[in-house]
C-alpha cells in the first residue's frame, strides 16, 4: 500500500516572489513586536523636527532671505536623515539573522537565496515610508 506523491510545479519566479513575501511578512512581524524599533521609528522624526525647529529656527529664518522659510529645509533634511537611520536598521537585522543563525536554517530550505535579503529591505522601506510620512504632522 504505497502512497503516490504528486508535485505541483510552479514557475521559479512565482517561487521566488511566493518566498520573499513570506520574509516581507516575517521581518514586518518583527517591525511590529519590536516597540523599540517601532517607536524611534515614529518618533525619531518629530522629535528632531521640534528639536532643529525650535532651536536653530530663529536664528537660521533671519540669515534667510525673505520669503524662504527655514521649515522647508528643515522637512528635507529630516526626511533624508530619517532614511539613513532607517536603512540601519535593515543591516542590523541582516546581522542579527546572521548571528542567531536563522538564515543558515533557511538555506537548508529550498527557497530563493535572495528572499531573506528582500524580505528585510521591503518591510522596513515600509516603515521608513510610514515614519517619513508621519514626519510632517
Amino acid at each position: 500500500m504505497a502512497v503516490e506523491l504528486v508535485f505541483e510545479r510552479k514557475p521559479k519566479a512565482i517561487l521566488k516572489i511566493n518566498d520573499s513575501l513570506l520574509m516581507i511578512q516575517r521581518s514586518s512581524r518583527h517591525i511590529i513586536r519590536n516597540t523599540d524599533q517601532l517607536l524611534g521609528a515614529f518618533f525619531q522624526p518629530i522629535m528632531f523636527l521640534v528639536l532643529f525647529a525650535s532651536v536653530f529656527g530663529g536664528s537660521i529664518s533671519k540669515a534667510l532671505p525673505p520669503g524662504i522659510s527655514y521649515i522647508n529645509f528643515l522637512m528635507a533634511g529630516i526626511i533624508v536623515q530619517t532614511v539613513a537611520f532607517g536603512s540601519t536598521t535593515t543591516a542590523i537585522s541582516v546581522c542579527s539573522d546572521l548571528k542567531k543563525g536563522i538564515v543558515d536554517r533557511f538555506r537548508s530550505l529550498p527557497m530563493s537565496n535572495l528572499a531573506v535579503l528582500n524580505g528585510h529591505v521591503v518591510s522596513d522601506l515600509f516603515r521608513n515610508t510610514i515614519s517619513t510620512r508621519l514626519s510632517p504632522f
